[in-house]
């Protein structure tokens, strides 16, 4: 299966919004994710080996909101994210641990919402970097 390319303006070197939806059929959900027009995400945050999945990155980011449809656990977005990483034919060792780290990290899972802006998400304005 190939994914389908991210349309995005980069607002800041780790900061996108979309510029059209983008989907995919998830296995891991039993349903297509679609993720709205306009949604920004920081790519991928984890923090060892950034950059090798931003479509694994922005599913993650959208399914770690509390309002994303479907709502699921950390552990599901983690799985969501692993199950990208794999059709992108990440090495073994590199989604494990990636998917490990943000079951991990504490601090956003179900703190920001779909639609919130650049600068509630970041608490900057868009021009601040």
């Amino acid at each position: 299966m190939e994914l389908p390319e991210i349309k995005e303006a980069v607002i800041t070197y780790r900061i996108s919004r979309l510029l059209a939806a983008w989907q995919f059929p998830s296995k891991v959900l039993g349903r297509i994710v679609r993720v709205p027009r306009g949604f920004v995400y920081d790519h991928e945050s984890v923090p060892v080996i950034q950059g090798t999945s931003k479509r694994g990155g922005l599913v993650h980011d959208y399914l770690s909101r509390k309002d994303s449809a479907p709502v699921v656990s950390k552990l599901t977005a983690a799985k969501v994210y692993r199950e990208i990483m794999t059709i992108q034919g990440n090495a073994w060792w590199r989604k494990w641990l990636k998917s490990s780290v943000v079951i991990c990290w504490p601090g956003y899972f179900h703190k920001h919402t779909v639609f919130e802006t650049y600068e509630e998400y970041t608490g900057k304005e868009e021009d601040d970097d």
